[in-house]
């Protein structure tokens, strides 16, 4: 049973990484993308804090 979960994973895996290179550069795009915003909103928030003295 457990042998079953495992080579199941190892399939998906398998898969995603035939997958993978016809996406290409386009996951690390979004990532980057996504983090940057993360940290310019809590940097906007840090800033307001620290104006209303809540710092």
């Amino acid at each position: 049973m457990i042998g079953d979960f495992f080579y199941g994973l190892g399939d998906i895996f398998e898969s995603l990484w035939t997958i993978m290179p016809s996406i290409g550069n386009i996951p690390n795009d979004i990532s980057i993308l996504v983090v940057s915003a993360f940290f310019i909103y809590w940097t906007v928030k840090l800033i307001q804090f620290k104006r209303n003295g809540e710092a």
